[in-house]
């Protein structure tokens, strides 16, 4: 294909600002564009940091509240394998009793 040569026009100091000038008008509005999907973007991610330190002090009183169920279980825990043992003699006792008053 053949390019049509067409008369050059001389192009002025003028004609070249306007050029500039509509070059970075067109520039200024595709940065208009990126900042606010920033700011978009920004308060999304503020969202998320809100949300992920509700969660965080969530796990917290979680945490807190789980080692005061093992403070509290701990001890109940000794106390109870006590009782077992004490449990199983009673029934070691009472076993043996009736077996000696079977043999009467």
């Amino acid at each position: 294909m053949k390019k049509k040569v067409s008369a050059k026009k001389e192009i002025t100091i003028d004609d070249l600002a306007i050029m500039v000038q509509g070059g970075f008008a067109g520039q200024d509005k595709r940065f208009d564009v990126l900042e606010n999907r920033f700011d978009v973007l920004e308060k999304r991610v503020d969202g998320l940091d809100r949300s992920m330190f509700e969660v965080k002090l969530k796990l917290d009183s979680i945490d807190d509240r789980m080692k005061n169920i093992e403070n509290i279980l701990g001890p109940l825990v000794m106390v109870v394998d006590a009782m077992k043992t004490s449990f199983k003699n009673h029934e070691m006792r009472i076993a043996k009793l009736e077996r000696q008053l079977q043999n009467k």
